[in-house]
């Protein structure tokens, strides 16, 4: 797979808007990153999933749980507990992967997606910089940023990877710093 194709950005891209057009409602613009990441302030949730065949790629997916709660509330509408939101971006996430692996092999070939992985914490990009073999685009939707990367060869939450989150306990601090 040669990321930079433009094929890969594009259906990287419909995969993401067409989610949050259908499942938010909301009209998504999305600007490709090639050096330096948004600054992402808010407490993130994000979820990693590996696209085993025919792609061999992770993809990742990071959002503000504020704009997770907001779209559960325009859909569902009811409290919910803690782990749903989590679970509500990880669907997002294999949404996409799905959609995204579909549009590339054009149906040619059968494809494999692993389980989502979730993490909820502070967004952390590695050195700040985008790496080689890895397409990022941060997405405008509803004035909030939804950043979606594509990677090959390697899981974007290891430490080595594009972007993080790091976990934070229980009094809101990273783990080893209280």
């Amino acid at each position: 797979m040669n990321l930079d194709s433009s094929e890969i950005i594009d259906a990287l891209d419909k995969a993401v808007s067409e989610l949050f057009e259908t499942i938010a409602y909301s009209e998504v613009t999305g600007k490709l990153i090639e050096d330096t990441f948004p600054d992402l302030k808010d407490y993130s949730i994000g979820a990693s999933i590996d696209i085993i065949r025919s792609v061999n790629a992770h993809l990742s997916l990071l959002l503000s749980k504020t704009y997770a709660q907001e779209i559960y509330d325009t859909v569902y509408g009811d409290d919910q507990d803690d782990d749903i939101l989590s679970d509500l971006v990880a669907e997002f996430t294999n949404t996409i992967a799905g959609r995204f692996a579909a549009a590339i092999i054009h149906k040619k070939k059968s494809i494999e997606i692993g389980l989502p992985v979730t993490m909820e914490g502070m967004f952390q990009a590695t050195e700040n910089k985008a790496l080689e073999d890895t397409i990022v685009i941060n997405f405008d939707i509803d004035d909030q940023q939804v950043i979606c990367c594509l990677e090959k060869g390697k899981n974007s939450f290891d430490s080595d990877g594009v972007f993080r989150i790091q976990q934070l306990n229980e009094r809101g601090f990273p783990h080893g710093r209280d």
